[in-house]
């Protein structure tokens, strides 16, 4: 195995390599490696722990893996017995000196070496920096392994046992077998005290990873010293000397550095070794037993392994004898301790486990283990994992060391270096045989397993999300505990952790939260908490940058009552804003809509993707949990960012439980899908044997190699669970089926007896058995936190304590040290949702109903106190979850407090615009009274029934429910008063139905009631009366004098302009003609009694009338006025409906392209407004000013689908029908339409009646718009008979509108170019008339603006001198429309001057000239992306270039 070499100097020419012994590699290394960490300490783990450095030790790591891997190349012949020769046997091998290991060689000694280099790059250098020969090499070698196999002064000091406790059977009492292990076991972490100096060095080195000063060892000449202060529990006094041989001059000079710790390769040289020859058909396991040797004085650092087993080894200074046979005896007396020994006891119930422990039934012998094995053990300070990999490969031959952990294949060596050169964190740290006694096994989130696979998917899903525009939705589901938390950690830590240059994606936003069954009543809980927590984080002063660009972005983007809407939710949020919402009283907000909030929260989100640059990730975790509000808003979100046009992406990633098929959530995932929108969805098993015993493995820090039995029990037993598996092992530890061994410093376990415990199938039944181990005040505490969710703020906590007079804090901090709990950020939080549901169980149901009413009565007295609407909420929360507790019949006192506590938390989540949590607060509250509440309790089930219709209706449920809670409140209101809002209601639901006719009797019936009384149907003159009477009324009035005009006191004079306007928009589908009415009573009722907040709609539908009637100046007057009157009044105050009316108005006046602008500023107020109807007709409008407007296909195509998926999301069937032909038209003309092309009229018959069945006959506005579409889509690619079919049925259906709206202008515009084509093919003066109607409708509107008409009118003229005949005024009418659409900025206008002017010229007979202008109109095509237009004008130049050359 070969390592990547140094870079290179390439100013110097030199040889980047040089070749050394094991020897000479070692006493190099060392001085390297002690010199480059002198005073800075160490980065591994348990390797600081070392008497050598780090670095030395992962080098050493590296060559025994590199090794390892040579040799599992070797053929070896398998199944013969061999007997390895001990040390001085005939024909023994010497591995050491076969070992070459390639090291970097620095500038300086490079300069130095003339040797030659071999065929693998090396270079050999004698002594003093000169080359030599190969004869030198060996004599060299030679001397070396000479040294180092005599000499003896390489021993190692240790601590040594007192000689009288040797040899004495061990004493039965604690204190004396403290002393005897204290004595015996060099392990600091068993019996250094707080108080002894080296302990306390030691015990901040293991808890600071390795901060302590390393071992400094000094070389000079051929002496190396080394100072063993604080290392493996050795006093500072002790040293030892190193005379290796090989340790030349040139190694240890200053001026001939040679970079040791640079390994390029390693190898053995063994190919050419007679001894090698003699043995490589040997048994494998010689090889192992002899690398094992090598491996030893690799570790060691230059002792030689081969000393016999029987000797005593001879220390240097103070010799004693020591029999590793009592270390062994002694720790397994301590292992086999009984039930009332105790050593470790701390007294508290993690004291009970090392009381339960029994002795192991497959004990591991060490009795003839070499003194040095025990010493790496001991003295060096070597990690216990890597000793055992040395002594399981020396002993492998024999069968004397545990014979089941011994190894068999060179393989399982290589495996097991390998997982100590990547995980030294788990696999070369020690075990803390103090800790593991008292606290018994620790299970900690510390990996993900066995989902490789599903981890890779979710990554790639988000690099595909992170481009521009990209929006990816994921679901991983499974059964509780597979690792599904876990894996959606896995993914954001490599979001976040991910450079910004990969694949030139963007740095990412995260935003995490979690739902909770039981928080379910709290609004939004996991959103609110998941932006909370990220503002928290954005306010800290390392983001100080950050957060100024989410304010500033914020504050321009959103006015200030807005933003303090969504403080309210995320408190965390004051903190970055400042003062932008100081001086704004609760009476200056508004009780939102739900849908406002929502957009409120998506524009957030927004902002900070965009203020930071970033693609977003909403990462929402338990969403079987979710709230009906949550999922509502998670939807918009998708489809939001889905429709985005901006630079950025957002990956939407979920976990769910396994629920059913008619979840929201799902319903929610398949509508995205449906829309086109990336979904995936991830189910989770069970892991397999291998990931189940990497756990196992991870979890004990222990080798796989040596897990694997156990975890074969495990998996098997809890079905490959992740969490199944790790709550068992908890067990098992405190039943001391697994428990931590003094002798071998580890864990260990039985077998037999894990395999036929009993265990239930289900988690939470295995989690609710395990807590009788508890204290009873634990299990209590944790019962009465279970009631709140599985996590909750420590400060609800002591609020809770406090007013029930409980004492929770320490039982739940007892909690926390035995695994149940976590506590972080001042939260306690159930290491997992099924801990919390098992506790849960834990109680029978009275018990719960009972927890639940009085610690929520408790909270409540508290919330009510400190005007505390969070904590009102939550304990309302937890009344009702009561059940009958609640409700008891015997206890009308208890009922009518629960109900008026319930109208207050509905009132609370009304306002924070969680309809869905408000609805069943009322509905709460409403079962909470008993019989004759109407009566008995007028005035708290008027508003409970009103709050519950008005929830009812905007949560979009079943009208049978609407329907009985309007009925309750129309049959036992006292006044008609108090009925006007379940009126209204029922007015709204009517219009929702699409039963506009119902909705207009209806409001004509509630106004009579008002006062304002109308005929059924009017007539022309009624209309034009009513039109003069408004007219005079305004005439004396200024814009000063109506901005500042007085307010409306009569609250039923302001219910009839609510049902007026309602009205009005009833009446534009079905009876257009009879709407002015409607639109001059408004006015009229302002002006008589005052202005209402919604008066400004009324002057907006005026402006729009008026300028309909020709006095478009009048109309746009009235447009800004309205504009005015609403900004003054505020968003919070008024409806936002008025603002799509008054931007039609201007589109007659100002130019097209800034109106589109000023469209897109009216949509986020109204999309903040919240109004469904307003939102959708906003919208609906908008596609049209994009597509008249001249912008490019593709983008129009982005807002008609984005309009598309609203329409379907609210299920608005009228406006869908309205939006269908217009988005047909697009996709026709781009190309990629998925609807069959309507090639005849027999086609579009046919399709016209279908939608003739399905639209209601009475709404014209609907058919009309199916009509004129027909026939745009047939003039459009000039199929004439096509078109005139349809231009007749457009003229039956067109109808006079007394409404302003561009759309309609342009279907004026275009009904003049159709009517122009027939009436010249047809000679027909009816039809030429036609046209010239439309063009002096045209005309008006080009003399207020030339702009956005001019061009329109030169097109129309052109037409019309064509059907007159007069050649020459045509000409010049079609140069003029082309070049003043092209100077108008309207491309699609350009393309279609041309295209007439072609068709104009080649009915004149002037061929080539025709085909000029057709060229440019298909260049002008492709620029608008009408790819399907482009590819029939293409075909028909074709057939002209060929008629023309013909």
């Amino acid at each position: 195995t070969h390592f990547p070499p140094p870079p290179k100097n390439n100013n110097i020419n030199y040889p980047t390599r040089k070749k050394l012994t094991l020897s000479e590699w070692i006493a190099g290394a060392i001085n390297d490696g002690d010199n480059h960490n002198n005073g800075k300490g160490s980065e591994a783990t348990a390797l600081l722990s070392s008497s050598l450095s780090s670095e030395y030790l992962k080098c050493a790591l590296k060559i025994a893996h590199s090794l390892a891997d040579q040799l599992c190349q070797v053929q070896v012949v398998a199944g013969q017995e061999v007997v390895v020769q001990k040390q001085g046997e005939k024909g023994d091998i010497s591995w050491s000196n076969l070992v070459a290991i390639y090291v970097s060689a620095g500038a300086a000694v490079a300069n130095a070496l003339n040797g030659d280099e071999g065929d693998d790059g090396s270079v050999t250098v004698a002594a003093g920096g000169s080359s030599s020969s190969k004869e030198g090499e060996e004599e060299e070698k030679k001397d070396n392994t000479e040294k180092l196999s005599n000499d003896s002064d390489g021993a190692h000091s240790i601590i040594e046992p007192d000689p009288d406790i040797l040899g004495q059977p061990p004493s039965s009492k604690p204190e004396e077998l403290q002393a005897m292990l204290n004595s015996i076991i060099p392990d600091h972490s068993l019996y250094l005290e707080d108080d002894d100096e080296w302990g306390e060095d030691l015990h901040n080195a293991d808890n600071n990873n390795g901060n302590s000063s390393s071992s400094v060892l000094c070389h000079d000449h051929d002496d190396v010293s080394v100072d063993r202060k604080k290392v493996g529990g050795l006093r500072p006094e002790k040293s030892w000397n190193n005379k290796s041989g090989g340790h030349t001059d040139h190694q240890t000079s200053h001026q001939t550095a040679i970079q040791y710790l640079n390994i390029s390769s390693a190898k053995l040289e063994i190919e050419n070794d007679e001894s090698w020859h003699h043995h490589k058909q040997g048994d494998e396991r010689m090889h192992i037993y002899l690398l094992g040797r090598v491996f030893f004085e690799l570790f060691s650092g230059g002792r030689n392994g081969d000393t016999n087993t029987n000797e005593h080894a001879q220390l240097q200074g103070d010799s004693y004898s020591f029999n590793s046979l009592n270390l062994v005896t002694a720790t397994n007396i301590l292992d086999a301790l009984g039930e009332d020994d105790q050593i470790f006891g701390s007294g508290d119930v993690s004291s009970d486990v090392t009381s339960q422990q029994t002795k192991r039934q497959r004990s591991i012998s060490v009795e003839d283990l070499p003194l040095q094995l025990e010493q790496l053990r001991s003295s060096l300070g070597l990690p216990i994992s890597l000793c055992d990999l040395i002594v399981n490969m020396i002993h492998c031959s024999e069968g004397v060391f545990s014979k089941d952990e011994t190894y068999s294949t060179m393989a399982d060596v290589k495996k097991d270096l390998k997982h100590m050169l990547e995980y030294p964190d788990i696999y070369l740290c020690d075990l803390n045989l103090k800790d593991a006694c008292a606290s018994g096994l620790h299970i900690d989130d510390n990996g993900m397993f066995g989902r490789d696979a599903e981890s890779v998917s979710l990554k790639e899903l988000y690099l595909s999300s992170s481009v521009p525009n990209g929006c990816v939705c994921a679901i991983v589901s499974g059964t509780g505990g597979v690792g599904k938390t876990t894996l959606l950690n896995e993914v954001i830590n490599y979001a976040k952790s991910s450079s910004r240059d990969e694949r030139e994606r963007k740095d990412c936003v995260v935003l995490t939260g979690k739902f909770d069954k039981v928080s379910q009543s709290q609004p939004y809980s996991a959103v609110s908490s998941a932006f909370n927590e990220y503002c928290d984080w954005l306010s800290r002063a390392e983001n100080a940058s950050a957060s100024e660009k989410v304010s500033l972005a914020l504050k321009q983007d959103l006015s200030p009552v807005y933003v303090r809407t969504i403080a309210k939710l995320v408190p965390s949020l004051f903190k970055i804003i400042g003062d932008y919402v100081d001086g704004l009283d609760d009476t200056d907000g508004f009780d939102g809509t739900e849908k406002r909030l929502r957009f409120l929260l998506c524009r957030f989100l927004r902002i900070i993707r965009q203020a930071l640059d970033s693609t977003l990730i909403l990462c929402l975790d338990d969403l079987q949990w979710a709230d009906k509000s949550s999922i509502a808003l998670i939807n918009q979100v998708i489809m939001a960012f889905d429709s985005s046009d901006d630079d950025h992406g957002f990956f939407f990633l979920g976990g769910c439980r396994e629920t059913e098929s008619d979840h929201a959530l799902w319903k929610m995932i398949s509508f995205a899908a449906d829309l086109g929108i990336h979904t995936t969805k991830i189910e989770l098993g069970g892991i397999d044997q291998e990931a189940a015993n990497l756990l196992v493995s991870t979890k004990l820090k222990l080798l796989p190699r040596l897990t694997l039995p156990l975890a074969a029990i495990l998996h098997h037993r809890c079905k490959g669970n992740p969490m199944f598996m790790e709550q068992f092992m908890a067990e098992l530890c405190h039943e001391g089926l697994l428990r931590p061994s003094l002798a071998l410093r580890r864990w260990v376990w039985d077998e037999e007896k894990i395999f036929e415990r009993q265990l239930p199938d289900d988690l939470v039944e295995f989690i609710t058995k395990s807590l009788d181990r508890l204290p009873k005040e634990v299990i209590s505490s944790l019962c009465i936190l279970s009631c709140f969710g599985t996590s909750t703020d420590c400060s609800l906590v002591e609020k809770l304590q406090n007013a029930a007079r409980l004492s929770l804090s320490d039982p739940l901090d007892i909690a926390v040290a035995q695994g149940m709990l976590n506590k972080k950020n001042k939260t306690y939080s159930f290491v997992h949702d099924r801990v919390q549901e098992a506790v849960y169980n834990v109680m029978k149901p009275e018990e719960r109903w009972q927890y639940h009413y009085k610690y929520g009565m408790s909270l409540c007295t508290v919330a009510m106190r400190d005007n505390d609407d969070d904590l009102l909420l939550i304990a309302v929360g937890q009344i009702n979850l009561s059940g009958s507790m609640a409700h008891d019949d015997e206890d009308a006192e208890r009922r009518v407090k629960a109900a008026k506590l319930n109208l207050s938390a509905g009132k609370i989540a009304r306002g924070m615009s969680d309809l869905f949590s408000a609805y069943s607060f009322f509905d709460h509250g409403i079962s909470a009274l008993r019989k004759g509440h109407w009566e008995n309790h007028y005035q708290l089930s008027l508003e409970l029934y009103n709050g519950a219709a008005f929830c009812a209706l905007a949560n979009g449920d079943k009208h049978a429910t609407l329907e009985i809670l309007t009925d309750q409140i129309l049959h036992y209101a006292r006044c008609y008063a108090d009925k006007m809002h379940a009126m209204f209601i029922i007015l709204i639901s009517f219009t929702h139905k699409g039963k506009v006719l119902s909705a207009i009797e209806h409001a004509f019936d509630v106004l009579s009631q008002l006062g304002e009384v109308f005929p059924r149907e009017f007539t022309p003159d009624v209309v034009s009366q009513s039109y003069e009477n408004t007219k005079a009324m305004l005439r004396h009035l200024s814009d000063k004098d109506l901005l500042n005009y007085k307010r409306v006191h009569d609250p039923m004079k302001e219910m009839a302009i609510k049902f007026l306007i309602k009205l009005s928009q009833a009446m534009c589908l079905c009876r257009p003609s009879d709407q002015p009415v409607i639109i001059m009573r408004i006015i009229e009722i302002s002006l008589v009694h005052g202005f209402s907040p919604q008066s400004h709609v009324g002057f907006a539908l005026y402006g729009s009338f008026i300028a309909r009637t020709g006095d478009i100046r009048g109309g746009y007057r009235f447009a800004k006025l309205s504009k005015a009157l609403f900004n003054k009044a505020g968003a919070a105050q008024s409806s936002a409906e008025g603002l799509a009316y008054t931007t039609q108005t201007i589109a007659h006046i100002e130019p097209i392209q800034s109106v589109i602008d000023l469209n897109t500023n009216d949509c986020k107020v109204i999309m903040a407004e919240g109004c469904e109807y307003d939102i959708l007709l906003n919208s609906h409008l908008r596609c049209y000013l994009y597509f008249w407007g001249g912008e490019k296909l593709s983008r129009v195509l982005e807002f008609f689908e984005e309009n598309r998926r609203m329409v379907i999301q609210h299920k608005h069937m009228s406006f869908l029908a309205m939006l269908m032909p217009a988005r047909r038209t697009v996709l026709t003309l781009h190309g990629t339409s998925v609807e069959p092309l309507l090639n005849s009229a027999n086609d579009l018959n046919v399709d016209s009646n279908k939608v003739d069945n399905k639209i209601e006959k009475s709404n014209l506005l609907q058919s009309t718009s199916f009509r004129f579409h027909q026939m745009l889509i047939a003039f459009m690619f000039r199929r004439y008979d096509d078109t005139k079919s349809f231009a007749v049925k457009y003229s039956e259906f067109k109808i006079g509108f007394w409404m302003m709206f561009f759309h309609q202008t342009m279907n004026s515009f275009y009904d003049g170019l159709v009517s122009y084509w027939i009436g010249r093919e047809e000679n027909s003066p009816k039809w030429i008339r036609k046209g010239a109607n439309c063009k002096l409708e045209i005309q008006k509107l080009a003399e207020l603006s030339p702009w956005n008409f001019q061009n329109k009118l030169y097109l129309l003229s052109a037409e019309e001198q064509f059907c007159e005949r007069n050649f020459e005024f045509a000409e010049r009418y079609y140069d003029i429309a082309v070049s003043s659409a092209k100077d108008h900025k309207f491309l699609n206008e350009e393309a279609l001057a041309n295209e007439m002017a072609g068709y104009f010229y080649l009915e004149t007979g002037r061929r080539k000239k025709s085909i000029r202008y057709f060229s440019e109109a298909v260049k002008c095509y492709k620029q608008w992306e009408a790819h399907a237009k482009v590819k029939s004008l293409e075909t028909y130049l074709e057939e002209v270039i060929a008629m023309s050359s013909s």
